[in-house]
């Protein structure tokens, strides 16, 4: 007998680019160190900043309610990753894109 259990969601990254991130700003990106994430609207709301690897493990959950993230890249290897912000409250997804650590 076999149990699946889903974690999370997240199975593709088909249409990763489908969400307005205008809203989002990442730099640098690609990067050697650390990576920030800079929410340019003018709300407070809290967020769940999600990292998942290329083959869809999930790195790093991070929640906040700043306007300024700086993902550290400790235990980070290089490659491409994905990130997906949601509202905290009711899961919205707000943007997800793709980052890369070289």
């Amino acid at each position: 007998m076999i149990e699946l259990t889903i974690l999370d969601t997240l199975t593709s990254v088909k249409d990763i680019d489908l969400f307005d991130n205008e809203n989002i700003k990442i730099y640098p990106n690609p990067s050697t160190k650390n990576i920030t994430i800079a929410f340019t609207d003018s709300k407070n709301e809290n967020r769940t900043l999600t990292i998942y690897s290329s083959t869809g493990q999930l790195i790093k959950t991070i929640e906040t309610n700043k306007s300024i993230v700086t993902i550290d890249r400790n235990n980070i290897t290089s490659g491409l990753y994905f990130y997906r912000v949601q509202n905290t409250t009711d899961k919205k997804i707000i943007g997800q894109g793709k980052l890369v650590f070289e």
